[in-house]
Parts: C-alpha cells; structure tokens; sequence
C-alpha cells in the first residue's frame, strides 16, 4: 500500500512538472544560478581569510586552521539532523554509508582543506584559487561521466580545455608571480609544490562532489551526508592537531585568528 501511494505522489508530481513546461525548468535554473553565484562570493571570501591565516604558521598551523573551520559546518549539520529527527524525518545516514562518507570526509579534509591552506602559504591567492578551482571543474566533469553518466557536451570538452592550458601558463609563470605575492616562495622547488598541492585539492573536491551529488540523490539528504564529512575533518583534524602543534600552542591561539577560522 504504501508502495502504491509513493508511485502515485510521483506519478502526479511528474504531472505537474510537466504541466509546468520551461517556466518549471527556468526558474530551477535561475535559482541553481543564484546559489552557484552566492557559493562563490562566500568561498571569495573565505579564501581571503585562509590566505591571511596562512601567513601565521607552517603545516601543523594549516591542520589546525583546516580543523577550526569545519566546527561551524559540523554545528550546523547536527542541528539540521536534530530538526530533521524531531519532525520523524531520516535524519541520520544508513550504517552501509557510514564508513564511506568517513573516508570521503578524511579525503577532503586533509588532501583538500588541509592542502589548500598549506598552498595559500607559498603561492597565494592568484595562483592557488584558479588551480583548485580548475581541476575542481575537470575532474568532476571526468568523474561525472564516468560514475553519473553526465553528457559531456562539446561546450565542457572545449572548457575543460581551456582550463588546462589555463594551468599549464599558470605553472610557467609560477615562480615570478609567487616571489611576488609571497615572499617565502624564494625557489622553483617551493612555487611547484605549492602549485601541486592546489591542484590536489582540487581533484580531492571534485572526486568529494561526485559522492556527495551520487549519495543525495539516491539515499540520504544533504545534511546527512555533511554531518559525517564535517564532523570527520573536525575530530580528525583535532586529535593531529593536538599531536602535531600541542595543547599549549593551540591555547596561545589569539583571538582574531580563532575569530577568522570560525
């Protein structure tokens, strides 16, 4: 019976959809827009930040700075998985995607957050955002069709590569571009490992993006997915953090960076 119902509410549903024409699809779009347009100005934003605190401290500071920043997503997910459970919503994800979404987690974190604020130090914001950025975008069109079966179009093979020669002329003038922006970048050897670890994250985020859009749409929300991965970086982060910088450096944090990180 319950069965019946569920195809029925989308047999109907599908109606109205289709009842709806292009005004439906159109204003889907325009909102998909809006958000992909505000994701970008927060993630500007946040950029900037990360790029000020990775001037204070060497690795062990990026696994303490990367740890800080997913309190706030971790807070926020657990509080949508209290409000989804008290109105008898699934809240928490199934235990067969447990374990998955924890290596997706400690995936992102530490080859994707923990990298990238480590490139923020040594090649700045110039070099690092259109190298993470453009990888992102290749890598999830690539894993797209691969695991989603997403059309490539003629329009994302020619993005995809200018993007690369995007990369390519970025590398080249790594070396004067970084001396420039970041004084510590004084070698090839440096500018090359920054540029590196900027393209990792971005693959890292992008293979992260495919899980996340993989999951939603075929088990759990959004939240549930988040809970994990945020939670993940969190504790994870943490317990290298203690070992790697120790209790007394991390209390000594002041309290512009901790303001800045959150």
């Amino acid at each position: 019976m319950t069965n019946l119902t569920e195809s029925q509410t989308s047999s109907d549903a599908n109606v109205d959809v289709a009842s709806s024409g292009p005004s439906k699809k159109y204003s889907a779009t325009a909102l998909g827009t809006f958000f992909a347009i505000i994701s970008a100005l927060g993630y500007t934003g946040a950029s900037i930040a990360l790029r000020d605190l990775a001037m204070r401290g060497d690795a062990d500071w990026a696994l303490w700075v990367t740890c800080m920043k997913a309190l706030p997503a971790a807070s926020i997910a657990w509080l949508l998985i209290a409000y989804r459970a008290s109105r008898g919503l699934p809240a928490l994800p199934p235990r067969r995607l447990v374990f998955p979404l924890i290596l997706c987690g400690l995936l992102v974190q530490i080859f994707g957050n923990v990298l990238i604020q480590w490139a923020f130090r040594y090649v700045g914001l110039a070099l690092t955002v259109p190298i993470s950025f453009a990888t992102l975008l290749c890598c999830s069109a690539l894993l797209g069709r691969i695991f989603l079966l997403e059309v490539l179009t003629s329009r994302t093979l020619i993005s995809m590569a200018l993007l690369t020669l995007a990369i390519i002329l970025l590398c080249f003038g790594a070396e004067s571009a970084s001396t420039v922006l970041v004084s510590e970048a004084s070698s090839f050897d440096t500018v090359f490992w920054g540029a590196l670890a900027a393209g990792v994250a971005g693959v890292a985020y992008g293979m992260n993006g495919i899980v996340i859009r993989n999951i939603v749409t075929r088990d759990i929300s959004l939240s549930a997915t988040l809970v994990l991965i945020s939670t993940t970086g969190f504790v994870s982060l943490g317990l290298l953090s203690l070992w790697r910088v120790g209790l007394t450096e991390i209390l000594a944090t002041s309290q512009r960076d901790m303001a800045i990180m959150l």
